[in-house]
């Protein structure tokens, strides 16, 4: 079985899928398209070939490359959370429920340290207000719709 990696015409949110098939659905806006008319990114004949194509592509499309991924930039899992913790709440939306919360988390904690583990996350999400399972649950779903990217493994930052 071979994958593809494409990006939808009109949210520009990258996806894998199997080669194959005519049409698929787009995570990002839920738009039905066509594969014929999809831009292919990259060919992969296994699932972790799709997943490192995917990081790289969602790496480039944030700026920097492989170069953002270098083990000097990455915060040690032991680090406390962030001093400016009032600063992530502060900018936390008033309205969106839960996930747009969590998403500004996720934003926050990527702005000060420049990656973040799921403890960070989770302690980050207690300070709002927010159970440790629906954050480790929101994690979880925000890097399957490719918005995180993990790497290395267990360091998150959004892309």
């Amino acid at each position: 079985m071979s994958y593809a990696l494409v990006v939808c015409p009109s949210c520009k949110t990258p996806k894998g899928v199997e080669v194959g098939h005519k049409s698929t659905r787009c995570n990002g806006c839920g738009k039905r398209l066509s594969m014929e008319s999809l831009r292919v990114v990259a060919r992969c004949a296994s699932i972790e070939q799709l997943q490192a194509a995917l990081l790289q592509f969602n790496a480039r499309r944030a700026g920097g490359g492989a170069t953002d991924l270098l083990p000097a930039q990455r915060v040690p899992a032991s680090t406390p959370p962030p001093r400016d913790m009032e600063s992530i709440l502060a900018r936390l939306p008033t309205g969106g429920g839960q996930s747009a919360k969590l998403d500004a988390i996720a934003r926050g904690l990527t702005r000060l340290h420049g990656s973040f583990d799921e403890e960070q996350f989770a302690l980050a999400a207690a300070s709002a207000g927010i159970s440790d399972r629906t954050a480790r649950t929101q994690l979880t779903a925000l890097s399957e719709r490719g918005l995180l990217v993990e790497a290395p493994r267990g360091r998150f930052r959004v892309v």
